[in-house]
């Protein structure tokens, strides 16, 4: 009895979903996502995750990323944390790499204009 009280209380937090918005579309027809469950404020900082559907199968057969950022709303910088690649959209099918992010990286201006600007402008407001 007291496993299966265990179990109805975890299940919902293992059941929380992502919830993933569209964001926009590239020039190359790629699709970005925003997890908004993800999105964490701090000061001037927002972390988040995005997913990445591609139109077509990169050099390697991945369909899908997922990446970790954080963003700098009054610079307008970004940091990239890590990414993950799947062999399908959605981030579904097997995880195919996960890169973590260098720990020399550098702070990247954002782009006028570019998904990542609609992305910035999303997650800082």
């Amino acid at each position: 009895m007291r496993k299966l009280l265990l179990v109805f209380l975890i299940f919902p937090l293992l059941a929380q979903a992502s919830n993933w918005i569209f964001i926009g579309e590239s020039s190359d027809n790629n699709k970005f996502f925003i997890d908004t469950q993800s999105i964490q404020k701090s000061g001037d900082s927002v972390n988040f995750w995005d997913r990445t559907n591609f139109s077509f199968r990169n050099k390697y057969g991945d369909l899908s990323n997922k990446a970790n950022y954080t963003i700098n709303c009054r610079t307008r910088e970004s940091i990239i944390r890590v990414v993950m690649t799947y062999d399908d959209l959605n981030n579904n099918g097997k995880m195919t790499g996960s890169i973590p992010a260098d720990p020399k990286e550098n702070w990247q201006p954002i782009p006028p204009d570019s998904i990542f600007d609609a992305e910035m402008k999303f997650v800082c407001k």
